[in-house]
């Protein structure tokens, strides 16, 4: 894993989206743990132009149309219940520890030259 450091252009595009990092991660942790079986997802919408937290019911459920991912978490009870039984909370903040941001960087970078074609 790595870590997000502030001056990270993730770190700098989650916080513009919602304010700061703090509430974006908030945000996706509760993504994480609204619904029963799915996907958590943080990803670019190129509608509104802003990175945003949905969740995929199921397996295809709930997809916007021009989203992007570039952060998932599987939510669906076979992900977690062998290692953290019940603990849902618990496989969510180990997994968001695991997030490897310098991918997340590069996902991003695309979403940002993405974004500059679509303002042409």
């Amino acid at each position: 894993h790595s870590e997000i450091t502030m001056d990270s252009i993730a770190f700098i595009r989650l916080e513009n989206s919602y304010g700061t990092f703090d509430k974006w991660q908030n945000d996706f942790i509760a993504c994480c743990k609204c619904g029963r079986d799915g996907w958590a997802v943080c990803g670019y919408s190129t509608f509104l132009r802003r990175y945003m937290n949905i969740f995929i019911d199921g397996d295809n459920t709930n997809i916007p149309i021009g989203f992007i991912p570039i952060i998932v978490i599987d939510t669906h009870e076979h992900a977690f219940f062998k290692d953290y039984l019940n603990s849902k909370k618990d496989y969510i903040n180990n997994m968001l520890l695991e997030l490897k941001w310098e991918i997340i960087e590069s996902r991003i970078e695309k979403c940002d030259m993405l974004n500059n074609i679509l303002s042409k």
